[in-house]
């Protein structure tokens, strides 16, 4: 399969810094898996090093995405927000497997080297 629909939350979410997927992060894991064929520890959906990635892929197969204001979302406001952006766009995008290969490091190594002495991650989920 080289084509699948995700919800627009879950791309939202990919492609931006603030989680509004009603699915959860499961559904995030799964977009960077569809479209990388690689899974993702969830610490790793945070970091740039698989933040990046997925930022760009989205926004070349999906260019609208860089035209929304993102900025009205918080803790409050995300729900309306998002139902906004569906009634505009759909419930549903339909994403394609990515051609990029990526150069990973090992998800460990990763995690040592962005938290330590950080005393851990703050995540925010909306």
């Amino acid at each position: 399969m080289t084509k699948k629909k995700f919800h627009i939350g879950t791309i939202f979410s990919g492609y931006q810094d603030k989680f509004v997927s009603p699915l959860g992060l499961q559904d995030l894991q799964d977009l960077y898996k569809f479209l990388f064929g690689e899974s993702l520890l969830t610490h790793e959906l945070c970091l740039k090093e698989s933040y990046t990635p997925m930022h760009q892929e989205l926004l070349k197969q999906i260019p609208w995405l860089s035209e929304i204001d993102y900025s009205p979302i918080n803790p409050d406001t995300w729900r309306v927000w998002l139902d906004n952006q569906i009634e505009k766009y759909g419930e549903y995008q339909e994403v394609t497997v990515s051609k990029e290969n990526l150069d990973r490091k090992n998800p460990i190594t990763t995690f040592v080297e962005n938290f330590k002495g950080n005393g851990g991650a703050i995540v925010y989920i909306y």
